[in-house]
């Protein structure tokens, strides 16, 4: 009997640790007898069949040898000659064509869907480097990776390895965002990265079709129905779609079709329907524009969550508070990693002006299994996103930066985790910033104003 109750003891603390993403629910779950806990109780299930551990090719069974054999013989078909690394971070890896004082033409070729040719100033050229060391390792995880999704494309675009259905063109323009943030977020948080060999090989699975991107979302992160891309640091992939042929892009396009068919027959004279077709027109622009801006953003919020996590910037059992996984990832959404954001900087705006500013204290101890989405409504989220995006942004300046790059450092490790305890995340920031409570919150109402100014009156 005492053997039972202290089963059930233990299983109810672990019920209770899953609940509020207890770091040591993560720790005991990876464990032996936790993954088997784990499958009887359906904790985490969703994610268990996934593989993580690297396997030598002797281990490996024959189907996945045979994989690993295929793989490697569509890159040696492949297999790039030189890399060129744009002035502003972008790469290319391909052939070189020929070559003048002032320019190169540059080929890169995407296996079955052709090849790209241009021609290139040097002037906008960091450096061409020809590269000699073969084709890159196709490791277990690109075998497995593959063998899950057999009728897609693989593709290596360093330091990615890419699945999909789409025509790499479709994919090309995902794959040089997801590069240019690799180059900027390696350069600005270099200091905090613990896992440097883990810069190849990381994982992107690009669905064409909305439909196929919610069935496997609702697999492996059902919490996140209306996701337009998630990374899990437990499958260790970034999943996105493309948004051009989404349900919702759809809808607004019909939307301005029914528009349009509905003031046509009302008009008789050229200029009016010469007027009504620019409306349409420009409506159809406005709506592929926002698809294409909000995939983008989509794109590099996720993708930061994957290299934080990747790159070892993160701990793997989720040491840290939801306001500093998402600040840093809202941080990384603009086109240059820490620009501004003029529609988060809108919503803090409205927020200041009506008085519903969530207080920091609330927001930076906030833990919960829902995350964010634990400020239930859809203004509420929206606003502790923007706010943990302030927060991360004031910190990542010059003066606050090195306080803030140790409290990182402390804050991921599990060993700190009986001191982390005795006090709430928000007085251990305060400690590693050196600032008390109420003067952290002057200073960022204040930098909240700043940024409320930065808007065009």
């Amino acid at each position: 009997m005492f053997i039972l109750l202290a089963i059930l003891a233990w299983t109810v603390v672990l019920y209770r640790w899953s609940r509020r993403e207890d770091p040591r629910f993560y720790e005991f779950v990876e464990s032996p007898p936790g993954r088997v806990i784990a499958q009887v109780f359906q904790w985490n299930q969703s994610e268990l069949d996934v593989p993580v551990k690297e396997k030598n090719e002797a281990q490996m069974t024959d189907e996945e040898r045979a994989t690993k054999r295929l793989l490697e013989e569509e890159l040696q078909q492949e297999a790039p000659a030189y890399k060129l690394i744009f002035d502003d971070d972008r790469i290319m890896t391909g052939s070189l064509l020929a070559e003048t004082p002032e320019a190169v033409e540059f080929s890169e070729s995407y296996a079955g869907n052709g090849s790209i040719s241009l021609w290139i100033n040097r002037s906008r050229i960091q450096s061409l480097v020809r590269l000699t060391n073969g084709i890159p390792d196709v490791s277990y995880r690109d075998v497995r990776f593959k063998m899950d999704h057999p009728a897609m494309s693989f593709y290596r675009r360093p330091p990615y390895t890419i699945l999909t259905d789409e025509s790499f063109f479709q994919v090309e323009k995902t794959v040089r965002v997801l590069q240019h943030l690799f180059q900027q977020l390696v350069e600005t948080f270099e200091p905090l990265i613990r896992r440097p060999d883990r810069e190849d090989g990381i994982q992107v699975l690009f669905f064409s079709q909305e439909s196929a991107y919610k069935e496997y979302q609702q697999r492996y992160a059902p919490h996140m129905p209306d996701s337009s891309g998630f990374y899990s640091p437990r499958i260790d992939r970034l999943i996105v779609y493309n948004q051009s042929a989404s349900d919702r892009i759809h809808k607004l396009q019909e939307k301005v079709e029914d528009e349009y068919n509905r003031h046509r027959p009302d008009i008789s004279s050229p200029e009016g329907l010469a007027h009504l077709n620019e409306w349409r027109s420009q409506s159809s622009r406005r709506i592929a524009q926002y698809a294409e801006e909000q995939t983008l953003a989509s794109i590099r919020h996720e993708g930061a969550h994957q290299l934080f996590f990747t790159l070892g910037v993160h701990s793997s059992n989720r040491m840290e508070n939801e306001w500093l996984v998402e600040g840093l990832a809202t941080y990384c959404e603009p086109p240059e990693i820490g620009g501004f954001d003029s529609s988060r900087a809108t919503v803090l705006k409205t927020a200041l002006d009506e008085g519903t500013l969530i207080q920091l204290e609330e927001l930076v101890n906030m833990r919960s299994a829902e995350g964010l989405m634990v400020f239930g409504t859809y203004e509420r989220v929206a606003l502790s996103y923007c706010e943990s995006w302030a927060l991360a942004r004031m910190l990542m300046q010059d003066e606050y930066r090195p306080a803030f790059f140790d409290y990182i450092r402390y804050i991921r490790e599990t060993d700190n985790l009986s001191e982390i305890n005795k006090e709430t995340q928000f007085g251990v920031l305060c400690r590693f910033l050196g600032l008390k409570p109420e003067v952290l919150w002057e200073r960022w109402l204040s930098y909240v104003y700043q940024l409320s100014a930065k808007l065009s009156p």
